[in-house]
């Protein structure tokens, strides 16, 4: 019975590090499209700035 446990708590600290690796990627995929966002705000304003030229 005991080593059911040991198994079942070894395999849900397996589970908890796949999520937390998951949540980084998240992460790391909205601070990309925050700057894809970001930058192509930027290109909109400049074009928007050179046709008021």
């Amino acid at each position: 019975m005991e080593d059911q446990v040991d198994l079942l708590g070894v395999q849900l600290m397996h589970l908890v590090d796949m999520m937390d690796a998951k949540l980084d990627r998240i992460e790391l995929n909205q601070e990309h499209l925050k700057e894809m966002i970001n930058q192509r705000l930027i290109d909109i304003e400049k074009q928007e700035g050179t046709k008021s030229v």
